[in-house]
């Protein structure tokens, strides 16, 4: 009985670190999508200016629940031809906000992730062209 007293609050140690892993996997994509954002339109301002109306769009979409996968993954497509290759960093940002997305998006259904990282993008562009 006295090893399943201190057996209890191991476990609940370890269940902690899980929940802190997925969050901090939540924050850096956050902070990807940011970063991602903000160099696009410092290094490319007329894509930004193209980017923004566009990830506005899909944002309202992801808002009311009417996004569906084909079109996360023709945006992400649009980008990655356009950004070219002079900032190496820009496709693996892209490879990192998308790679826990893809599949799971739903059309009908809010997808909070998706709100998330749309809003942390265009926050992003917006920051790069002050």
């Amino acid at each position: 009985m006295k090893r399943l007293l201190y057996l209890i609050p191991v476990l609940l140690v370890f269940m902690g670190c899980a929940t802190l892993d997925f969050s901090t996997n939540k924050t850096a994509r956050k902070m990807a999508a940011i970063e991602l954002g903000y160099r696009i339109s410092k290094n490319n301002p007329t894509l930004a200016k193209q980017a923004l109306p566009y990830a506005q769009g899909l944002l309202t979409m992801a808002t009311e629940g009417s996004l569906a996968q084909g079109q996360i993954d023709e945006a992400v497509t649009l980008l990655a031809n356009y950004i070219g290759d002079d900032d190496p960093v820009l496709p693996m940002l892209i490879t990192d906000i998308t790679t826990e997305m893809s599949g799971k998006l739903k059309a009908s259904e809010t997808n909070k992730d998706a709100v998330t990282l749309l809003q942390s993008f265009i926050s992003g562009i917006k920051a790069g062209t002050k």
